[in-house]
């Protein structure tokens, strides 16, 4: 349904659609000029706030007005997209920068890394729109590293590897250490992942802590997990987020006014702007390719290429 709709529409057209989770967002500014989202569960709070970001921001270059949705959304998503507003006021302020990663690259695709310079542009409107919906007071870590790990690096998708070891000690690098006496490492492992993959996950967390107790000796270490609600909050007022490659942890990151540091493979294109107060860390050589992990379950031999020294 979405996709015809696409063909008749007469201006641009943006479509997510995942029917495994019955979610479906669409903008079709010829036809509505609103946002249609159809939601019964959804675990994948990165990505549709990544796709809502990214339609408003087409909705201000089009129709430079308030972007309004009618939503349809399940008792059971997370309260973050519950509660979502269904008006995101237009930001004057914001054109110039939206101008400029719009005319870059013409068209704002549903990839993630299309959509980092739209993003950057309207953070203002991200932060005004996500911060009443943060749940807590603050986090009470110096530091939050996010951890993806669930059914990444398992499918062995081309944008989710983990990192190497030497990557997070470059990334604490960027920062005060003397200053930080707690870090909390983020990572759940529940989201479309089967028990041997969660066993898995929760040895690389593990072994992850253990090497950031070395990195850091005076600091303590702890390993969290909690709702997406609380954990989202908690990266999203962090004073230091150390993000995975992972679109939670970058929305997070978009939402905070705290330091952001983020790997470079995070950041393909060229036009890609970056937000104040983020930091990129050179990831190259860095990544753990699939191509070089003979099974992942073996976290004994995948830590071992994790240690492996920097080959610069």
């Amino acid at each position: 349904m979405f996709y015809i709709a696409c063909v008749l529409a007469m201006h641009a057209c943006l479509v997510y659609n995942d029917m495994k989770y019955m979610t479906g967002i669409a903008y079709i500014p010829g036809v509505t000029g609103s946002s249609l989202i159809f939601s019964k569960s959804c675990s994948n709070v990165g990505n549709i706030l990544d796709h809502i970001f990214c339609m408003a921001a087409l909705h201000f270059i089009i129709r430079k007005s308030d972007f309004t949705m009618r939503q349809w959304v399940h008792p059971s998503l997370p309260r973050i997209l519950r509660d979502f507003p269904r008006r995101i006021p237009f930001m004057e302020s914001v054109m110039p920068p939206l101008r400029r990663a719009y005319a870059k690259h013409k068209w704002p695709w549903m990839d993630w890394h299309y959509n980092v310079g739209f993003l950057a542009a309207i953070r203002p409107v991200i932060q005004q729109t996500m911060r009443p919906l943060l749940v807590g007071g603050g986090s009470s870590h110096d530091v939050i590293i996010h951890f993806r790990c669930a059914d990444t690096p398992f499918i062995r998708h081309r944008d989710y590897k983990l990192l190497r070891y030497s990557w997070y000690a470059r990334a604490l690098g960027q920062i005060d250490l003397a200053s930080v006496s707690k870090i909390a490492i983020m990572s759940c492992h529940q989201h479309k992942s089967k028990r041997a993959q969660q066993q898995a996950c929760q040895k690389y967390a593990l072994l992850l802590a253990e090497q950031v107790r070395l990195m850091v000796p005076h600091a303590a270490v702890e390993l969290r997990c909690d709702s997406i609600d609380a954990d989202f909050s908690t990266m999203a007022q962090a004073p230091v987020l150390i993000a995975s490659i992972s679109s939670m942890a970058i929305m997070a990151g978009l939402v905070s006014s705290g330091v952001t540091i983020i790997p470079s493979c995070s950041r393909k294109n060229p036009y890609h702007m970056i937000p104040e107060r983020w930091i990129v860390v050179d990831s190259t050589s860095l990544v753990l390719e699939h191509t070089d992990v003979v099974n992942y379950v073996d976290t004994e031999r995948v830590h071992q290429q994790l240690s492996e020294p920097l080959s610069e």
